[in-house]
């Protein structure tokens, strides 16, 4: 940084562990480099986990590439009476779906995630919660966890620290048995987040 010529350089990105540190207003973000791979089990596959997320803050729409991923490998078993190699290619009629989503992956390159939690204008902030969310459906089983925090003025500021999800499980199931999944992953999130 003391090498820095603000009027000639842009800002510097920092990186780590995948993560991208927008110095300028100390903010991190996404650098999606989305690899070329074939259209087969292996290549989704590798694509759909080159997206390092380690908060789960990217989770709306990295869980929609592992449902993706689901639903060509029972598409695919459907078409083929064997079952589907690690590099046998997808049927083509799903490949717009997969298309459309590999450009999506490019949006999250424009979220800002603030790096500090405790906003600058506040004085000095009294109370710390943790608050934890959890739902299920058919297709998934997610939590989110937001900080909340209180200054002497009674300001108040919310922001999501923490996100998990997982796919559904392929065997049907009652939904108040998801629902307890949901809450299972919640409570092993909640006790991640106070560990470290």
């Amino acid at each position: 940084m003391k090498d820095l010529e603000p009027q000639e350089d842009s800002s510097p990105v920092q990186r780590a562990l995948g993560v991208c540190w927008i110095l300028s207003n100390d903010c991190f973000t996404y650098d999606i480099n989305v690899p070329e791979k074939p259209y087969t089990r292996r290549g989704v596959l590798s694509v759909v986990n080159s997206i390092y997320d380690p908060l789960g803050l990217a989770l709306p729409v990295t869980i929609r590439g592992r449902m993706l991923l689901r639903d060509l490998m029972k598409a695919a078993a459907k078409d083929n009476s064997n079952t589907t190699g690690w590099d046998d290619p997808f049927p083509d009629h799903e490949q717009k779906t997969w298309q459309a989503w590999l450009e999506s992956l490019k949006d999250l390159e424009k979220v800002l995630i603030p790096r500090c939690y405790i906003p600058n204008y506040f004085l000095d902030p009294i109370v710390f919660e943790i608050h934890a969310f959890f739902d299920a459906s058919r297709l998934a089983i997610g939590v989110a966890m937001y900080l909340k925090i209180v200054d002497l003025n009674g300001n108040t500021n919310i922001r999501l620290i923490f996100a998990q999800a997982k796919l559904a499980p392929k065997k049907l199931t009652t939904t108040p048995r998801l629902e307890l999944c949901a809450a299972v992953l919640a409570t092993r999130a909640v006790q991640w987040v106070i560990w470290n």
